[in-house]
């Protein structure tokens, strides 16, 4: 019976190792990014990029009620122009997001951009 509990608790610490291991922020490496979703911030204000499901979705929060609003820019693998998704009002609260069926696109590149307030670097993804 202890083995088994030894092998249970081991097999559940792995298991734990392993969605850390995949939550872990993309880097830019030497051979590219290394996740499909992360997030990057400019002071409070948040956005996230996603490409690992069917639905690939791009969000900027707004989270500093000072009057400046948020805006995350973001390139797609379909087309060069860069895109933006906008939490414009200037205040804490709800977010904005873009979605992207599998098969039209998919996020390449982020940023989070704050109204006269510069941005974040730039947040690199894989799909």
């Amino acid at each position: 019976m202890r083995s088994l509990r030894t092998f249970m608790v081991g097999a559940s610490f792995a298991a734990g190792l392993l969605c850390l291991a995949s939550t872990a922020p993309a880097q830019a490496g030497p051979s590219g990014p290394t996740a499909c979703w992360d997030e990057a911030y400019h002071g409070d204000d948040f956005g996230s990029g996603s490409n690992c499901g069917l639905i690939h979705t791009i969000t900027a929060w707004d989270n500093e009620a000072d009057g400046h609003g948020v805006r995350v820019e973001y390139f797609i693998s379909s087309d060069s122009s860069m895109h933006t998704v906008r939490d414009s009002d200037g205040s804490a609260g709800d977010g904005e997001t873009d979605e992207y069926v599998d098969g039209t696109g998919w996020i390449t590149q982020f940023r989070v951009c704050e109204s006269t307030e510069g941005c974040s670097n730039w947040r690199y993804l894989t799909t």
